[in-house]
């Protein structure tokens, strides 16, 4: 048992038994021994895989997570990018690439809206600056009837 061969040491056990017609107890205790030795050595086994599996699924969902949210990303799908990348982070808080990524978003949004602010300011001043033509082209007109008139009373005047 020692050598944690545990396979060998129950067949030179059981061999031992068969000799003995069951005179000696000891070695049916140490085949109970190894057989719960190997019980727990399987069960360890089954746990890691179990975990194994788990950390598996747990990696796969992280990296669909983040290829969602790079797609997102590149079609400018802010929320559906967010989205993803925060899913990312439930699973792997210590991984850096989603933060950076939620960072970015924050930036884009934020040249999206200074953008959509600069877009506005532009109609707004396009609108004051035709409402200014329109006022010196209606005066424009006004003068030019003034001096219509103008001219006319002057050619109507006897001479």
């Amino acid at each position: 048992l020692a050598s944690k061969d545990y396979v060998s040491a129950k067949s030179v056990y059981a061999e031992d038994t068969g000799h003995f017609s069951g005179r000696k107890p000891i070695p049916l205790q140490k085949i109970q021994e190894i057989d719960g030795i190997l019980a727990g050595l399987a069960a360890a086994d089954a746990e890691r895989k179990a975990a194994e599996t788990e950390a598996q699924k747990k990696e796969d969902q992280y990296k669909e997570m983040i290829s969602q949210g790079d797609a997102a990303m590149a079609q400018k799908n802010w929320d559906s990018a967010e989205l993803a990348y925060k899913g990312a982070m439930a699973l792997f808080p210590s991984r850096t690439y989603a933060g950076s990524q939620l960072k970015k978003i924050e930036g884009f949004r934020a040249e999206e809206a200074r953008l959509a602010e600069l877009e506005k300011q532009r109609e707004e001043d396009r609108i004051k600056i035709a409402a200014a033509v329109r006022k010196l082209i209606d005066q424009g007109d006004q003068l030019m009837k003034k001096e219509s008139l103008n001219l006319l009373s002057i050619s109507m005047r006897p001479r």
